[in-house]
Parts: C-alpha cells; sequence; structure tokens
C-alpha cells in the first residue's frame, strides 16, 4: 500500500535508510538483544526489495514483458547472494568481521543515494496517477480473491526449498556429503543462486513468447525438484556433476517469479505495489519458519555428537529433514 500511495522514489529510500540503521546497529551491538532487533529493522527495509522492483516492471514496461522483466529481478539476487558468500568470506578473512560490516554499513549509504537520484515514477500516465486512489477496500479486495492467496502459498513454498537450503543448511550438508571444507561447500551452493539468476528471466521470456504462465511454473517445479532429489538423496561422486545439479535446482526455483507476474496480470495497476507485497509475504513467511524447523528436526535425529562445541549431523539427518522441503515442492 505504501508504494501504491506515493510511489517508488521515497519509499526505496525510506526502505534503504531502515536496513542501513539496522546494519550500523549491528555493527555497535555488544548484545544478543541489540543484535536481534538490528536484524529486524535489516528484514523490514529489505522487504520493500522486491516489491519497488516489481512496481518499476509494471508502469516502465510493456505487459507483454511483463515475465521477463520481472524475472530480472533474480539476477539481483544472484548477485547479492554470491557477493554475501566468497566474496564477503574473503574481506572477513583479511580485514576482520566488524571491517566488513562497516564496508556494508557505507554500500548502503551509496544505494540511498543512487535510488534518491534515479528512481522516478511516470507522471504522465493516468494509470499511474490512479494509485492515489488505493484505499482499505481495495486491499480488502485483494484478500478475497482466492487466486491471490494461492499464489502467495506457491511462492512461499516454490521459493522455501532454495532459501533454507542456499541460506543455512546447505553448505553443512555439502561438507558432510562430499567431505570437502566449508569454502568448496559454499562454492557450490553459491551456484544454486547463480542458477537462480539464470532461471527467473529464462523463464519470464519463455512465459512472454508462449502466454502460457501455467505451464511454465510447473516446469520449473519439476526441474528444480528432480535436482534436489539427485543432490541430496543421491550420492554424487564427482563435484561438477553436483554443481550443474545445484545451478538446475536455482534455475528451476527461478520459475517462482512468474506467480508475481500472474498476480499483477489479474489484479488492478492501481495495487499492483500492494499484490505484490502479499504474494512476497508468501516468501518472508515460509523461509522464516523453514530454516528454524529444519533445524529442529535435524537434533531430533541428533546422534550427540560434537565438534568444537557444535552439534554434528549426519548424511542421514539431512535427508530427513530436507524431505520436508521436498513435500513443499510436491505442494
Amino acid at each position: 500500500p505504501v508504494t501504491d500511495r506515493f510511489g517508488m522514489t521515497r519509499p526505496a529510500v525510506f526502505s534503504l535508510l531502515i536496513s542501513v540503521v539496522g546494519m550500523l546497529i549491528f555493527t555497535l551491538s555488544r548484545s544478543l538483544w541489540a543484535a536481534q532487533w538490528a536484524r529486524a529493522f535489516m528484514g523490514g527495509g529489505a522487504a520493500f526489495a522486491t516489491v519497488i522492483y516489481l512496481r518499476c516492471s509494471s508502469v516502465w514496461f510493456h505487459h507483454s514483458s511483463h515475465g521477463f522483466t520481472g524475472g530480472l529481478l533474480t539476477v539481483g539476487v544472484m548477485v547479492g547472494a554470491f557477493l554475501s558468500m566468497m566474496p564477503l568470506t574473503w574481506v572477513i578473512h583479511y580485514a576482520g568481521v566488524e571491517s566488513a560490516l562497516w564496508m556494508l554499513v557505507f554500500i548502503g549509504l551509496v544505494l540511498i543515494c543512487i535510488a534518491a537520484l534515479n528512481l522516478r515514477e511516470p507522471t504522465n500516465t493516468t494509470a499511474v496517477r490512479s494509485t492515489m486512489s488505493v484505499n482499505l477496500l481495495a486491499l480488502y479486495s485483494l484478500l478475497k480473491k482466492k487466486e491471490n492467496i494461492l499464489l502467495t502459498a506457491y511462492s512461499g513454498l516454490a521459493f522455501a526449498p532454495l532459501a533454507v537450503f542456499g541460506g543455512l543448511w546447505g553448505t553443512p550438508f555439502l561438507c558432510a556429503q562430499q567431505h570437502v571444507n566449508v569454502s568448496v561447500a559454499s562454492g557450490l551452493v553459491s551456484l544454486c543462486y547463480i542458477g537462480f539468476g539464470i532461471g527467473g528471466p529464462l523463464f519470464g521470456y519463455l512465459s512472454d513468447r508462449k502466454a502460457r504462465r501455467m505451464r511454465y511454473m510447473l516446469l520449473g517445479l519439476v526441474v528444480s525438484s528432480l535436482c534436489f532429489i539427485c543432490v541430496v538423496f543421491v550420492s554424487i561422486p564427482w563435484l561438477w556433476l553436483e554443481g550443474v545439479l545445484l545451478c538446475g535446482f536455482g534455475v528451476g526455483t527461478g520459475s517462482f517469479m512468474l506467480g508475481f507476474t500472474m498476480a499483477k496480470e489479474i489484479n488492478p495497476l492501481r495495487v499492483s505495489g500492494s499484490v505484490v507485497s502479499l504474494i512476497n509475504s508468501g516468501d518472508a513467511l515460509l523461509g522464516a519458519v523453514s530454516e528454524p524447523f529444519i533445524g529442529r528436526c535435524l537434533d531430533w535425529g541428533w546422534s550427540g555428537r560434537l565438534a568444537h562445541g557444535a552439534h554434528v549431523f549426519s548424511v542421514r539427518d539431512y535427508h530427513h529433514a530436507f524431505s520436508f522441503l521436498l513435500g513443499y515442492s510436491l505442494i
């Protein structure tokens, strides 16, 4: 509703400012309580990113290319995820954690300046000017529409396996399964996000040409599920093949962006920001619930083995826990 009411520039600057303030508090925090609040600020600010980008896609590009332009968002996710893995690990190793955090604060300030100077709403279209009429009744109509609720559930279920595997549990799993160190495992996991960056625009382009959103959403789920099954449940002897499958897992997951495109097409333009934020909430909520849930599943099968004070899980433990992620795709 904020982007529908005020456009893109002010919400973008404000959301980036919230994230930077959160990063600053996190950098300076010396207690768990302060760090938790800082993380909440960072997540609250970052939540606007998808909404603002897809609104840009809606108002600046023709509807015939919405699948492709919306899918390009995954390229940004790919770049951010890649930079947060090996390059950030390198900075932390050579400069220290605190220096790396200050670097991120500086990058956030640069992004605020870029957004303030470059993000603009096209003011010469009646479709965009009508955004000022958004009200509670229009927002309520979004929740009443069954398709919007189903797309929200689809988005969360389709993206959660990548969020959980790529964001938290994939690296320790590959260390256990392939007997490699953390650097190699994180490099393999980063291939998921490279595939994700490819899959988003690829499936968007194909669905724009064929006008078959559902067909490519289903195809993407099949590809990601098959690759995930091979990575997790099949013992792959070659790291290059493991990397190909992880990349394929990301490519298939990239098709979930078509859910946002479909939501924009079946709802009025004046509430495009609101409907995108609704669909995006499925990713955030299910991802936030799934990471600790998978951790709890691993704890249930834990044998009691420790290494440097941390729990060590077997490959079988990961098999049991990741079965739930496969269930998401089947649902």
